[in-house]
């Protein structure tokens, strides 16, 4: 008398509310999309029109370029500005027994 074994993660699918057959299996993605007839022509669209949705070759106003120069030379300058704060804040925080460390004897020395 030989036993089956069962594979490692098998799940039972044969009961006896199922008469004891393998359920109908899922139609795949392909089945199930909904596709338009493919007997219908398309639609011829105007050049014309597809042209005006988006210009690829348009140039901004040199007035727009000036603009986001000048917005750009701002950010610049703010930049600037906070580094020396930073720069500044360091250098205080640093001002202490630091400009000491290079011997113990240094630091038993001041007077």
């Amino acid at each position: 008398m030989s036993f089956k074994v069962v594979k490692e993660g098998a799940v039972p699918v044969l009961f006896a509310w199922n008469d004891y057959s393998l359920p109908a299996g899922r139609p795949s993605v392909w089945e199930r999309t909904q596709r338009p007839d493919e007997s219908t022509e398309e639609e011829e669209m105007d050049v014309d029109l597809l042209l005006q949705c988006h210009d690829y070759d348009a140039k901004p106003e040199p007035s727009a370029l000036d603009i986001a120069c000048e917005k750009i030379e701002a950010q610049q300058r703010v930049i600037e500005e906070l580094q020396k704060r930073v720069a500044e804040v360091t250098l205080k925080q640093s001002f202490g027994l630091e400009r000491f460390l290079a011997s113990d004897d240094d630091i038993r020395n001041i007077k």
